[in-house]
C-alpha cells in the first residue's frame, strides 16, 4: 500500500488514506495507475499503484515501511489521483 494522506492527518488521525499496489496488471496503463519498477522504494516486483481504489484504513493495520517514492513518481501519483477524483479533465 502507498500512504497518500498528508503528514498532519497521519499525525493526528487513527486512520490513514492509502492506495493499493498490485504486481498483477496488463500491459495497458490506465490514467489512474502509476507503474513502478522492481527495486523502486524497496518493491520486490514491478508494480502498479491503483489510484482508482483509494481507501481509508486503520493505521494499526500497517506493519512496516518498505520505502519512499521519489518526487517524480509522487507527481505522477498526484496527477492520477486528480484524474480518479474528477478534478481534471481526461
Amino acid at each position: 500500500m502507498l500512504i497518500i494522506q498528508n503528514d498532519v492527518g497521519n499525525l493526528h488521525s487513527p486512520t490513514t488514506i492509502v492506495a493499493p499496489l498490485t504486481a498483477s496488471f496488463s500491459t495497458k496503463v490506465y490514467p489512474t495507475e502509476v507503474r513502478v519498477k522492481a527495486g523502486t522504494a524497496g518493491l520486490p516486483r514491478d508494480s502498479s499503484i491503483l489510484l482508482n481504489q483509494v481507501k481509508a484504513i486503520d493505521k494499526r493495520r500497517l506493519e512496516n515501511c518498505v520505502g519512499r517514492l521519489d518526487t517524480g513518481t509522487m507527481r505522477q501519483v498526484d496527477e492520477a489521483i486528480k484524474i480518479s477524483l474528477g478534478l481534471v479533465p481526461l
